[in-house]
């Protein structure tokens, strides 16, 4: 029992999301070389942010997030169960004392540790969440919006609306 506090903190930080990540100081190449059946050919490198991800980097940055939110509340569900657990076994051992109940609340403190941990995973992730998706709809919309007034297209030699 004594060794359950320490497992259960591992538990926690096993499940906590992990947001950190490094990045090199190089800047990526402006073009890739890119092989096919045919030959080698130039293509450009897809477009970056501000923040320097492409956009499927930003949507893996925040599928991460979701499954972050996602363990978290299991952390938080099976939390909760062990404290729902000990404190009923504290009630009986407190109020109606069989024979070798001796007044351990290892389970409703392990339980409080999950679920607390549990909770604070939930609303960090939750915030990452929701500033990655934000950030993601907002590239999207800058990239697939099509303009919306009437321009002279050099190439077609029209008008385009």
């Amino acid at each position: 029992m004594r060794y359950s506090v320490g497992f259960v903190l591992a538990l926690a930080l096993v499940g906590w999301p992990l947001s950190a990540s490094a990045q090199s100081a190089q800047e990526a190449p402006g073009v890739k070389l890119q092989l096919d059946e045919v030959g080698v050919e130039v293509v450009p490198s897809p477009p970056r942010t501000v923040d320097g991800y492409t956009l499927e980097e930003m949507e893996l940055r925040a599928r991460g997030a979701k499954i972050g939110l996602g363990v978290s509340a299991a952390f938080s569900i099976a939390g909760a169960a062990m404290f729902g657990a000990g404190i009923a076994r504290w009630d009986l051992c407190i109020f109606a004392p069989p024979e070798g109940c001796n007044d351990d609340s290892g389970l409703m403190i392990a339980g409080m540790v999950l679920m607390t941990g549990g909770v604070v995973g939930l609303i960090v992730s939750g915030a990452m969440l929701g500033k990655r998706k934000r950030k993601l709809r907002e590239v999207q919309v800058a990239r697939y919006r099509t303009p919306h007034r009437v321009r002279w297209d050099l190439a077609q030699s029209r008008l385009v609306f």
